[in-house]
């Protein structure tokens, strides 16, 4: 499976990128800053993009199966949090009406693990 990361350089980020290589899953890591990235996420491919930005979401999450938001605004900026949701939902339904397939919906499955995995 595609898994983009919005926020994965950040402390939940890193995990939700770890989990997704150790399962096998093809992971791009949107950040920021990648000079701070390339140090935490060497397996997966960064590349830098913007949650705020609708064109940034709509972009990179275009051939993507799951799109994670691990997201969070600098200390100081919390007000922030909910234009970044409302964004990454705008950048989201501007990938929708541009894909050819449309978005299939996946169901849980059991992974044997007691965890669930989309397939």
């Amino acid at each position: 499976m595609r898994i983009l990361v919005f926020g994965a350089s950040g402390n939940v980020g890193r995990r939700v990128v770890a989990e997704a290589l150790q399962r096998g899953h093809e992971v791009t890591a949107v950040v920021r800053d990648p000079d701070r990235a390339r140090r935490s996420l060497e397996n997966a491919t960064i590349v830098v993009g913007n949650a705020a930005a609708p064109q940034d979401v709509a972009r990179l999450s275009a051939d993507q199966d799951v799109v994670v938001s691990a997201t969070r605004p600098k200390l100081g900026s919390e007000h922030e949090h909910p234009s970044t949701a409302e964004s990454l939902l705008k950048g989201l339904r501007l990938t929708r009406h541009t894909a050819h397939s449309g978005w299939r919906r996946r169901q849980p499955q059991r992974t044997g693990h007691g965890r669930h995995d989309c397939r």
